[in-house]
């Protein structure tokens, strides 16, 4: 197991990773049809500007809701360099296997110069939890609207239905076991003095601190999120609504569920939205596009991403004893 996930970290492993969701796409296109899909990508050229600042609202609130987790020691993290930091973070979480965990890694090793280790430690992992929390939430109206559409024998309502459980007990169990496992004093036995700051992460993460604001903005994102796969459906020119929103931000779940370990979930979605054509009211090569569309959107974020520190370079800051 550890040699696989070293491998899947390895360069080597990105570039396979990709390659094999590359493939997927490959495959998926000349399944559907080239031209087909063509069509249905070019069908509507200003959507994507649409789905591309909604993929901007889905950085910016689910930034916002990681800054307030810091409460009020934020306020001495300057804005650039929460800009910066925010879209890099968005950046290796796209191109990275399990790539959140990685991001929320970087943000911490970038604003502990500023809020200190223990905070920024702590913070990276209550930042996990609620993300976990938001998707569980956002499952609830997508697992009801696709009992609407399809009833309760569907295939996509156990996926999304799964989704639910095992992102809520995650980020459920994140936050207790980070109340009382006393993680912080555990880690600091392995890391060179870690000792010193090992108690104050275990005081941060068992602090009272309000996360209600925290999970409204991360949720809020996902709601972002819904919106985008509603300008996805009016893009293929499919039946736009609330229900069929969520019914294909329920495919977006399950697809990103499955297919974490692939950056940007590349082949993965495509595949996703193929078989679920039917369930949309779409045709295959609709459903590729409509991945085709958001990949395209998601990796110009990406790029503005890793040119954000040459846009914004990082500000000095003498590290803070703690």
């Amino acid at each position: 197991m550890k040699k696989l996930q070293a491998l899947a970290q390895s360069p080597l492993g990105r570039l396979l990773a990709v390659g094999i969701g590359l493939g997927v796409v490959a495959l998926m296109v000349r399944q559907s049809g080239p031209e087909n899909v063509w069509v249905a990508v070019t069908r509507v050229p200003s959507m994507f500007l649409v789905v591309f600042v909604l993929e901007l609202g889905v950085l910016v609130t689910d930034a916002v809701g990681a800054l307030l987790i810091y409460g009020p020691d934020r306020k001495k993290i300057p804005m650039r360099e929460v800009v910066r930091t925010c879209m890099v973070v968005y950046s290796l979480s796209g191109v990275l296997p399990f790539g959140r965990a990685a991001g929320e890694a970087a943000r911490a090793a970038m604003f502990a110069r500023f809020v200190g280790v223990p905070l920024a430690t702590a913070t990276a992992a209550r930042i996990q939890a609620l993300s976990l929390l938001g998707n569980a939430v956002i499952s609830i109206p997508s697992a009801m609207a696709v009992v609407a559409v399809s009833g309760v024998a569907s295939w996509l309502l156990l996926g999304v239905g799964a989704h639910f459980v095992v992102a809520g007990a995650m980020g459920a169990g994140l936050i207790l076991a980070g109340r009382r496992s006393m993680l912080g004093s555990r880690l600091g036995r392995v890391f060179h003095k870690g000792e010193a700051w090992g108690a104050e992460v275990d005081g941060h993460l068992g602090s009272n601190e309000n996360i209600v604001a925290p999970l409204a903005w991360i949720t809020l994102s996902r709601f972002f999120r819904v919106m985008q796969r509603g300008a996805l459906l009016i893009a293929v020119g499919a039946a736009f609504g609330v229900v069929p929103s969520f019914v294909s931000e329920a495919v977006n779940l399950v697809s990103s569920a499955v297919g974490d370990a692939i950056p940007l979930q590349v082949g993965v979605t495509e595949a996703a939205y193929g078989y679920a054509s039917q369930t949309l009211g779409i045709t295959k090569s609709d459903g590729v596009a409509m991945a085709l569309i958001v990949h395209v959107a998601q990796i110009v974020c990406v790029g503005l991403g890793f040119l954000s520190p040459l846009l914004t370079p990082a500000v000095v800051s003498e590290p803070e004893a703690r």
